[in-house]
């Protein structure tokens, strides 16, 4: 039986996961802040960190469980 709030064959995001969720919040933050009026700008800062995020990225970092 799966964990109360979690759903059956679900698995927990990876740490590597999470911090570069964070790092992405913070950077969208930042540029908001440094491009208030500067749409172009802020969405080819936003992309440059996107790019190199899908590029060190692999397609499944997590091994998956046989039942």
């Amino acid at each position: 039986m799966a964990p109360p709030g979690r759903a059956r064959g679900r698995r927990r995001p990876s740490q590597t996961l999470l911090n570069r969720v964070r790092e992405y919040e913070e950077l969208k933050r930042e540029l908001a802040r440094d491009h208030p009026d500067d749409r172009d700008a802020y969405t080819q800062e936003k992309g440059e960190f996107v790019e190199r995020v899908l590029a060190t990225a692999t397609d499944d970092p997590a091994p998956r469980r046989e039942n």
